[in-house]
């Protein structure tokens, strides 16, 4: 409950249930605190208009607005909870998280997966949503990305990865470990049949995920200010107390500054920029 639904019931106690505003009605920017509306929120994809923050978002809002006319097809995938060791942390358990965030979200996992046009090319997007349990990876996250890579050889076509990412996840143990080289399975099927796997790293892609199909982009493109690494700046500065961090550790400018990212695109010109791209090597693989 805000302090706006407060004074309406304060004012007009009977008519309280019909005035409950929802609590995704309102998001506020990370960076300049500045409230936005949900409608505004989807039209500007995420982007605060007041700072220009990236913030994050659901990849339904991403698939609207790269493919065309916002006409895709989701690809399924399974998902089951794998809880091996029956994982309880601060009095909630592992599998009531899972289902929550599934409901929260409507989707199966940490992926969302579409194929259609981007600029009349065909191409299949797999993005992560970091609000479904840090967007981290699991047993069926892995089994989600698998299925993206065989629709991509199947159907002749790129692969566009949009990553955001805490890494492995953390209650499936081992299990979540195993599944990020499992996922290179993928990339190489990709390899040998010669497709494009375009990575686009948001905030944050770190941990496993970014060490793992983060880095192995045939073209890899970031958007402004992302957090990108392995290990956070609090994890090293526990270790090395004595390290001084620059201003933009980890930032997707400094990473563009060693060569580690081809490119920072702003998200409003991602569609743009993606597809002149895919052109380009797509006219470069059939000479």
């Amino acid at each position: 409950m805000n302090w706006i639904t407060r004074q309406i019931k304060k004012i007009l106690p009977r008519k309280k249930q019909s005035l409950d505003i929802e609590a995704d009605t309102w998001i506020k920017c990370t960076k300049c605190l500045q409230m936005i509306y949900h409608e505004e929120f989807e039209q500007t994809q995420g982007v605060c208009k007041t700072c220009d923050e990236h913030l994050i978002v659901h990849p339904k809002i991403r698939f609207k607005n790269l493919f065309d006319n916002g006409i895709y097809e989701e690809i399924p995938y399974q998902s089951s909870l794998n809880d091996p060791h029956n994982f309880k942390y601060a009095g909630k358990t592992y599998k009531d998280e899972f289902l929550k965030s599934q409901q929260r979200t409507q989707m199966r996992d940490s992926w969302l997966i579409g194929q259609g046009k981007m600029n009349n090319i065909h191409v299949c997007i797999i993005a992560q949503y970091f609000k479904f349990l840090g967007g981290s990876i699991g047993a069926s996250a892995a089994e989600g990305f698998i299925k993206a890579c065989e629709y991509a050889v199947e159907n002749n076509c790129p692969l566009i990865c949009i990553i955001s990412s805490g890494g492995a996840r953390v209650f499936e143990n081992q299990h979540a470990l195993q599944s990020l080289p499992k996922m290179l399975v993928g990339i190489n099927m990709l390899k040998d049949k010669r497709l494009i796997y375009c990575t686009v790293l948001t905030h944050p892609s770190t941990g496993g995920t970014q060490a793992s199909i983060g880095s192995l982009g045939t073209i890899t493109l970031a958007e402004p200010g992302a957090t990108i690494g392995f290990a956070g700046a609090r994890v090293i500065s526990q270790n090395s107390p004595e390290h001084d961090f620059p201003a933009d550790f980890q930032k997707s400018e400094s990473l563009l500054r060693l060569g580690q990212v081809d490119a920072i695109v702003h998200r409003h010109d991602l569609k743009a920029k993606i597809s002149q791209i895919l052109r380009l090597l797509l006219k470069h693989h059939a000479a």
